[in-house]
């Protein structure tokens, strides 16, 4: 996380998600822990993560996320992971928007 500035990882792969880990979940770690412990004790299991479908409503998707405390979403399809949303880029995108319409 330290070396590519991203808040969160999916864990697994694109056709089997296991997980996402996340600063968050790092955060609740000893630091000197973090080599000796493996991502699956601290990341949130694919059956407790929320997703969306790649065709959600951006207002949606920010409710879901205010709703459960969440900084990122996995988008999903059909069982397969093609990405997530952070709420950062989410409210940036609906910035964006919003100025366009103006």
């Amino acid at each position: 996380m330290l070396t590519s500035g991203r808040r969160a990882f999916l864990v697994g792969s694109p056709n089997q998600v296991l997980g996402l880990v996340s600063l968050s979940d790092t955060r609740r770690l000893p630091q000197e822990q973090w080599g000796s412990t493996p991502v699956s004790e601290i990341m949130t299991p694919a059956d407790k993560l929320h997703h969306v479908a790649p065709d959600a409503k951006a207002d949606d998707i920010l409710q879901l996320m205010n709703e459960h405390s969440l900084n990122q979403v996995p988008v999903m399809a059909r069982g397969r992971a093609s990405g997530w949303i952070d709420r950062q880029r989410l409210l940036r995108m609906i910035e964006l928007h919003l100025e366009v319409k103006g």
